[in-house]
């Protein structure tokens, strides 16, 4: 086995392991928020799950609501 054949087997593996990671980690999130009880849309589970994987803990989410709701309703109105 050449150097060229290694790598080629090398970077199968490395993109074929961290692709397949990644699906099953996405799909951990959707299934943590498909629950039947809840009675959600396919396309809601989906984007609660989107929003889990890619919004910050909720612990460090305050500054994101507050700049959503100053989007939304266009500045702060107190």
């Amino acid at each position: 086995m050449g150097a060229e054949d290694f790598l080629h087997f090398f970077r199968r593996c490395a993109t074929m392991t961290n692709a397949e990671g990644v699906g099953e980690s996405m799909d951990n999130y959707v299934e943590m928020h498909s629950d039947k009880r809840r009675g959600l849309d396919i396309k809601d589970v989906g984007l609660e799950g989107r929003i889990h994987w890619n919004g910050p803990p909720i612990n460090y989410a305050c500054r994101l609501r507050e700049s959503a709701f100053d989007q939304h309703f266009e500045g702060r109105h107190r």
